[in-house]
Parts: C-alpha cells; sequence; structure tokens
C-alpha cells in the first residue's frame, strides 16, 4: 500500500522520532518509512533529518532523537509562592528542552513517580506575572501567545490590544496529588523525568527541604556544584553554537552534549540559575530574546559562523524555494485567477512573476524548481477550491507581500558578494527573523489551511508589526547595499585604472 495523503505522512515519521530511541542512520529511516508505503528518496529523507527539530545530527551519518536523548533523564523545579499557596503548579517552560518542542505545556500528561497514576489537570486562576515568569524560557515574542494558546484560556491574545489582564486562566495540576506531597511548602522541589516521550508523560516525585533552613545537606552541595558546571557549560555553549534559533535549541544542544553531568537526580533548573547567576542572563537579540553573557551584545557574527558567513547568508536565500514555499505561491495565483492556468503556462518566466528572487537563481536551478513545481500542479488542481475559504485566501496574499520584499533583499545580500561585517549586524538579524517566522507561516498556509486550524486574528496583529519592523530594517539594510556596492565598484575602477 503505497501512503499519499501528506498528513498520513507526517504522523508516521513523527511517530517514528517519537518512539526510535537507538542511533540511526539516513538508510534505516529511508528503508523504515518505504516499508511503510511511503515513496520517498535518499534526498528527501536528508531533507527530513536537517529540518525536523526532532532529531540531532552526530558524526558519520547517524542521528538521535530528542526521545532518544530525553526520555528518563531527570529535570527539577521549585514551584513558585504562589503556586505553593494555591495548591496547583503549572509546567510551563520547565520541561524545556526535554519535551516535545512542538506540544505545548497544557498537552501533557502528568503521573505520580511512585504510583503510577495519572493527575488529572484542571483551570487555575493565576496571576499574569507568574504566568509570564514560568514560561519566560520560550523566548520573547513567544510567551504570551504559548499563555493564550492554552486550551483552559478563554482569551485571545488578537482581543487584548494594548491592555493585559492582571490574571490568566491556564493549566494546571494538584501538588496534592504527588506521593509525599504532605506539608508540601515553599522551597520544596519536584523531580521530573519523561517516561513515555511518545505520549509526553512525564512522572513526577517531591523532594523535600530541610525543615531546618540552616541545615545544608550533601544534596544541596551537590546541587550547588550543580549550578556551577552548567553555568561554565552554558558559557562555553554560547561561544561554540552561537545564539541558534531559540532559548529552546540553546538549552537543547547544552543538555545533549553535557547529559551525564547534569540529567541527574541532584539537578536544580533553569529557573534557579537565572535567578543567582550575575554571568547569563535574558538578552535581546533582533526582536527575540536569548541566553546569552551578561551585559554583552549578541553578534551576528561569531566563531560558530565566521568560517562560512557567506554561505549561511546564501543557504537562507535557497530555503526560499522550497518546495512547500513555491506552492503556497502557486496557491496564491490560482486563487487570485479561479484556478485559470495551464500545465503549459507554468515557465520559467511565469515562476519569476509570481516570485521575484526566483531570477537570482542559476538556469539549471530554475528548471529544477520548475519541473518540481509541475509535478506537483496536479495534486494542487485536484485538492484546491479557489472559491473556498475567502479569509485565508487574503491572509496568504497579505504574508507573500511582505515575503516577497524580506527574499528580495535578502537575495541581492547572497548574491552582492559584499562581506556581512558591511551591514548593521542588529538589522540583519533582525531580517532573519523576520524570514524564518514568516517561513514557518507560509508552511501552514498550503492546501490544507482552513479558517478553523489557521490562527488568523493572531496572524493578522503579528503582520502588522512585522510590517513596521521590515521598513526599518529593510531601508537599513538596502541604504547599506547601494553604499557598500557603490564604494566596491570604485575599487575596482581605480584598479583597472592602475
Amino acid at each position: 500500500m503505497t501512503i499519499k495523503d501528506t498528513k498520513d505522512k507526517i504522523r508516521i515519521i513523527n511517530s517514528y522520532f517519537a518512539n526510535q530511541k537507538d542511533i540511526f542512520t539516513a538508510q534505516e529511516l529511508h528503508h523504515y518509512l518505504r516499508s511503510c508505503g511511503i515513496k520517498v528518496t535518499k534526498e528527501n529523507v536528508m531533507d527530513i533529518l536537517e529540518t525536523s527539530n526532532l532529531v540531532f545530527p552526530l558524526m558519520n551519518d547517524e542521528f538521535v532523537t530528542r526521545a532518544g536523548v530525553f526520555s528518563n533523564k531527570w529535570f527539577s523545579f521549585k514551584p513558585t509562592r504562589e503556586e505553593v499557596k494555591k495548591g496547583m503548579f503549572m509546567i510551563g517552560h520547565r520541561s524545556i528542552p526535554f519535551t516535545n518542542p512542538n506540544v505545548t505545556p497544557d498537552r501533557y500528561v502528568i503521573a505520580d513517580g511512585l504510583t503510577k497514576r495519572k493527575i488529572a489537570p484542571s483551570s487555575t486562576i493565576f496571576s499574569m506575572n507568574c504566568a509570564t515568569d514560568t514560561f519566560s524560557l520560550f523566548g520573547e515574542g513567544y510567551v504570551l501567545p504559548v499563555i493564550f494558546n492554552d486550551y483552559n484560556n478563554n482569551l485571545q491574545l488578537a482581543d487584548l490590544k494594548n491592555v493585559m489582564p492582571q490574571e490568566v486562566k491556564m493549566t494546571a495540576w494538584p501538588i496534592s496529588a504527588i506521593t509525599g506531597s504532605q506539608g508540601f511548602r515553599f522551597g520544596d522541589r519536584i523531580l521530573c523525568r519523561i517516561t513515555d516521550w511518545s505520549k509526553n508523560l512525564i512522572e513526577l516525585f517531591v523532594q523535600k527541604s530541610p525543615a531546618d533552613n540552616m541545615v545544608v545537606t550533601q544534596e544541596e552541595l551537590d546541587r550547588k556544584e550543580w549550578y556551577s558546571l552548567l553555568e561554565e557549560r552554558m558559557l562555553e555553549s554560547f561561544e561554540k553554537h552561537g545564539p541558534l534559533t531559540s532559548v529552546e535549541e540553546q538549552l537543547s544542544l547544552l543538555f545533549l552534549e553535557n547529559q551525564q553531568d547534569l540529567c541527574t537526580e541532584v539537578c536544580g533548573s533553569m529557573e534557579e540559575v537565572l535567578q543567582n547567576t550575575k554571568n547569563i542572563k535574558f538578552v535581546p537579540y533582533g526582536v527575540e530574546s536569548r541566553l546569552w553573557k551578561a551585559k554583552t551584545d549578541i553578534p551576528f557574527l561569531g566563531p560558530w559562523n565566521q568560517l562560512s558567513a557567506e554561505a549561511f547568508l546564501v543557504s537562507e536565500f535557497y530555503s526560499v524555494f522550497s518546495p512547500n514555499v513555491m506552492e503556497v505561491y502557486l496557491i496564491n495565483y490560482l486563487g487570485a485567477n479561479k484556478n485559470k492556468l495551464k500545465m503549459s503556462d507554468i515557465t520559467v518566466e511565469f515562476l519569476q512573476s509570481i516570485f521575484p528572487p526566483f531570477e537570482h537563481l542559476e538556469a539549471d536551478e530554475q528548471k529544477f524548481i520548475l519541473l518540481n513545481m509541475k509535478k506537483r500542479y496536479d495534486i494542487i488542481l485536484r485538492n484546491f477550491n479557489p472559491f473556498a475559504e475567502p479569509e485565508i485566501a487574503a491572509v496568504r496574499k497579505q504574508v507573500l507581500d511582505l515575503y516577497t520584499r524580506v527574499a528580495l533583499i535578502l537575495s541581492s545580500l547572497s548574491k552582492s558578494g559584499l562581506e556581512l561585517e558591511c551591514f548593521p549586524q542588529q538589522d540583519l538579524i533582525v531580517l532573519l527573523q523576520l524570514f524564518d517566522h514568516m517561513t514557518r507561516m507560509i508552511d501552514e498556509l498550503g492546501l490544507n489551511a482552513t479558517s478553523q486550524n489557521f490562527p488568523i486574528d493572531d496572524v493578522l496583529l503579528s503582520l502588522e508589526g512585522m510590517e513596521e519592523t521590515f521598513a526599518d530594517v529593510g531601508s537599513s539594510i538596502k541604504n547599506a547595499l547601494d553604499v557598500n556596492t557603490y564604494k566596491k565598484i570604485k575599487v575596482i575602477e581605480q584598479n583597472t585604472e592602475d
């Protein structure tokens, strides 16, 4: 049996990643997918592995899943005073990076570690300050969306405008349901581990602090060493990997590379590290934030990308031409023209007309993408109704209009031959963040997008801010591009005269 439905393919791939605990190769994944009835090339498999956030690359064409790395690894947290007072706790960011980054905390399954009984969650009112503190590691720009997407929350972020509520309903679990929690007080700790990664199942244990605060136990001394070690390894990770794409990814690589030393039963929490360290803080990174060395700006260029800065920018530009992105441009055209497009109309010139950055590609690359689009056209035509979902069509057009302008500047940069030091570094960071964020939006605007499963109001609100941001950074980078291109031409002219 051959599986053709995209949702079924994604489900099978994600199931493999959620259940595969051993190190595996691309060849093994290719064989598995073929055995499941998925027609896929070895190149397709490499694309899946390189783009999935559920997999870590190793040496010698080997890979390991997050499930393989983080299943049954220890992490812990101390509930806040407010949580202890209410007798309820949120998971929030406390399970980062151990759980599935594609699953929100309100969907986790919580169980008592000793009895294995599942603990039922309920809707609990917390102060907005407590909620934002407990979700802060999702990073600036993502904290509020995660909070307001909690299934127990009945507020919409898009409806709030500039007024933030003082309280918010959140999914929470009772501390009393954990064995040994009698007399639980502020300062006591909850020790956790994911025992079934595919089911997002977390088991909890209580770790009581000494009744006498003056007593220092061996466990506390060991935990103090844990804090020192984490801080040391994190500073090393900054130099090695840079700011990466998110706080979550920063922590993922930190714990991947130091799992034997950090995932112990005397572990502390990132919350406590940030409360007590003077060396690591949240630092602005374009329109987002990252963990970084305190009192230090995050540069665009560093040891993590210095040797391949040009190649890095080119790779960003080429990701514009992923099949998903080009497919959405084709859908947008079909919607505007009510499916009035013949196969013979899909030419290089046509693709340039619907997406101008296409002209920056080499001729053989253009032909390859053209062939790919023709292969997809029949599928799109069979499944796309240009008269359905007018709200989605309007959002799709608005997203693609801005994306085209961002991609044009990115493509101009990648083809300019100029050193990246010539451009304002923070503006480059913001430009790439806009590009990455919009690429993720476009991935959700394909054939399966509906007003029921796509957050139209939130996206429109986000687009408004991105338009303003792009107006600032786009003009700044364009000006630097023009100035440095002119200087380069003058230098060439002078050398010619010599």
